[in-house]
């Protein structure tokens, strides 16, 4: 039988790809930028036993999607100021990148830039 020569055990292997989505919702990077930092701990034959990249990619995308909030249908439920996640770029810098907000209720205007983008 073939998994009787896989030196890791499976259930170890499972519980690195559980750890790896579990992160995913807390951390802001990009999927593949997720998947290395995790994946580098770990020898290349656990790499490898984790499974197909673009699939983990996938799960990541999955796992993120489940925090966002869902878009609003009117203006009404965005509250007021804007929570920190809204107006900064990644946890890694933390740059605030929401110029302007003008606090309208009724027709609201939001203007986002970055030092990278101008």
């Amino acid at each position: 039988m073939y998994l009787k020569y896989i030196p890791y055990k499976v259930s170890f292997i499972c519980d690195i790809v559980v750890n790896i989505i579990a992160s995913a919702s807390a951390n802001r990077a990009q999927p593949g930028q997720i998947l290395a930092d995790k994946l580098i701990q770990h020898p290349v034959e656990v790499r490898v036993a984790a499974g197909n990249k673009k699939s983990l990619k996938r799960a990541i995308r999955r796992a993120k999607r489940a925090t966002v909030p869902a878009e609003p249908e009117t203006i009404s439920p965005i509250r007021f100021p804007l929570p920190e996640s809204y107006t900064t770029t990644s946890s890694d810098s933390n740059e605030r990148f929401l110029v302007y907000d003008n606090g309208s209720k009724t027709a609201r205007v939001l203007v986002y830039c970055s030092r990278v983008g101008l």
